[in-house]
């Protein structure tokens, strides 16, 4: 009871840290907001697990130091701006961006989120990934563009630092916070040119990432063995997580693909031909790990509905052809 209470009481502080942070007028408004976030999130971190306080340890430094840096240049700003408020010259700007950057895990200053995930569970881990972003992209939404060479090269950066270190990660709970770097830099880049399919994208990345981690939690998952173990016995579920992992990695034309392809129409349009093909290339990395997978988890599948019996495999396939309009209609519809 006490445990719930406590986890009532810390998300409750989220949401209204996340609205202290969007409703801000000013630098220190935002960082307070920033603050409150972070004590809030504490508690959820420190469980039962035995890791769990070296993780809260790693997640409060992490935090502090981009909160550090934020406010000694918040401070700094005040003398290098007339008019005070989010105007500032280009070195305090990029240190900003730089702090804002550590705490949405982004590279080059991502190293810390792929050892904290390790003493999470499972509802923090969605937590940290996903509602934790809100507050530092709502500041970089507010900051001068002048910036975006810096946004753009971590947005490139993340994309293939994310996929590459996940492509061999057996570990669940590594593979999310890889995934969470590569699409870090998918954000980025939509933040850098157009604030509505940033919230679009960030929109479907939470909702397919909260799919895929209700399932982990649900199986007690925690390395890819044994996904092929558990998963295969419901085969309906199994087909669709493995369809939502597609999907995460941005395969077409299922859902996940959507945001990725008006991305990529938006950078054609401003001639950015260079950072499209290496989102483009890091997103094909990232979708053959998730296919090798499937590949596998599919032949079992079908091997075991062979044995079984011929009813259960034509199930599998009605099930099939049931399930697949439902998840590409909405991609198909908005390419058309």
């Amino acid at each position: 009871m006490c445990y719930f209470l406590n986890k009532v009481i810390s998300i409750g502080g989220l949401l209204s840290s996340i609205i202290i942070i969007l409703s801000s007028s000013s630098w220190f408004t935002a960082w307070m907001g920033l603050e409150v976030n972070m004590m809030t999130f504490m508690p959820l971190i420190v469980t039962s697990n035995k890791l769990s306080g070296e993780a809260a340890m790693k997640y409060f430094f992490t935090q502090v130091t981009g909160s550090m840096f934020l406010l000694m240049f918040i401070v700094l700003s005040i003398f290098y701006s007339a008019k005070g408020g989010f105007m500032m010259n280009s070195l305090l700007m990029s240190i900003i961006i730089l702090a804002l950057l550590l705490k949405l895990g982004a590279v080059p200053v991502h190293f810390w989120l792929p050892a904290l995930i390790e003493g999470l569970s499972w509802e923090t881990t969605l937590i940290l990934i996903t509602i934790q972003k809100i507050g530092p992209l709502s500041l970089l939404l507010m900051m001068n563009m002048s910036m975006k060479f810096m946004l753009v090269s971590s947005s490139l950066m993340s994309a293939v630092v994310g996929s590459i270190s996940g492509l061999n990660q057996l570990l669940c709970r590594k593979l999310m916070s890889y995934s969470s770097i590569a699409h870090m830099g998918w954000l980025l880049m939509a933040l850098s040119i157009n604030k509505m399919l940033l919230w679009v994208y960030f929109i479907l990345y939470c909702s397919l990432t909260m799919m895929v981690i209700s399932i982990f939690k649900f199986y007690q998952t925690f390395h890819m063995s044994q996904m092929l173990m558990s998963y295969n016995s419901i085969i309906i579920v199994s087909f669709t997580f493995y369809l939502t992992l597609l999907s995460l990695g941005g395969l077409p034309p299922l859902m996940g693909f959507l945001p990725k392809w008006l991305l990529l129409k938006f950078m054609m349009l401003s001639n950015m031909f260079l950072p499209a093909i290496i989102l483009v290339l890091s997103s094909v990395l990232t979708i053959y790990f998730y296919i090798r997978l499937t590949y596998t988890a599919f032949m079992l599948i079908l091997l075991k509905s062979t044995m079984n019996n011929k009813i259960n495999s034509m199930n599998f396939m009605m099930k099939y052809w049931i399930l697949m309009p439902t998840i590409m209609l909405p991609s198909l519809l908005m390419m058309l």
